[in-house]
């Protein structure tokens, strides 16, 4: 046996086997390469166009919402425009009551002062009784108020927590002063109500605390309409 031959076909079989596994692996590796620079640049591709479909819906649904709150907006000025009416109509019926109330009470101190001590059978028109006028205004005073808080009450949707307590609040003392107005006004011959006199506490709370209300929700009224007061120049800067 030719050992010398028999080295050298090994040899040489052995090397021209590692180029051949050398080769195909630098194929394969080629291959693998540009399979992942194909795929890279697809899902490059993928994702800008996903991304620019994200982009185009969210204007599209910002415009939507942009719609839908400005069609909100405009709704809520039209209702904040109509409930400030039946407020303010509803804040003079309470001038109008209250006012009722304080004249009675003058012409009361007059009577006591000026006029002689009654029998126990007379009766005096607008002492011991309601007269007309506060009669219709306290009728008219009780529906407005009732008006008021149907209103509001379907369509208080569209307020703020806060607006809703203070429009709860203002219709409720609003319904107090109509329904306890004939206990506050009438009076026995010594000139006490006949009802508990902490009735008269409450109802003089409610006459102080009705402005402070409407004063508050004014301001909520404009804070949701989006209207800020213009600020005032310090009275140095006054041109005139």
């Amino acid at each position: 046996m030719d050992w010398q031959s028999l080295i050298t076909t090994v040899v040489t079989s052995t090397t021209v086997i590692a180029a051949v596994a050398w080769l195909a692996r630098a194929l394969i590796s080629q291959r693998l390469t540009r399979d992942i620079e194909r795929f890279k640049a697809a899902l490059a591709t993928e994702n800008t166009r996903s991304i620019e479909e994200l982009r185009v819906n969210l204007q599209l649904e910002a415009q939507r919402q942009q719609i839908v709150f400005g069609s909100l907006h405009a709704r809520r000025a039209e209702v904040i425009v109509e409930l400030y009416g039946k407020l303010d109509e509803l804040d003079r019926a309470v001038h109008s009551v209250v006012g009722q109330q304080w004249f009675r009470e003058i012409r009361e101190d007059s009577d006591r002062l000026s006029l002689s001590p009654k029998e126990p059978y007379e009766l005096r028109a607008g002492y011991e009784v309601l007269s007309r006028e506060e009669q219709d205004d306290v009728e008219d005073l009780s529906r407005v108020a009732s008006d008021f808080s149907q209103f509001y009450g379907r369509l208080k949707i569209y307020f703020t927590p806060e607006a809703c307590d203070l429009m709860n609040r203002f219709g409720l003392l609003s319904s107090f002063l109509a329904s306890n107005y004939h206990n506050i006004a009438l009076k026995d011959r010594e000139g006490k109500p006949y009802v508990n006199p902490k009735v008269k506490q409450v109802w003089d709370a409610a006459v102080g605390t009705i402005p402070q209300l409407k004063v508050l929700l004014e301001k909520e009224f404009r804070s949701l309409l989006g209207v800020t007061p213009v600020a005032k120049e310090p009275c140095g800067n006054d041109p005139r």
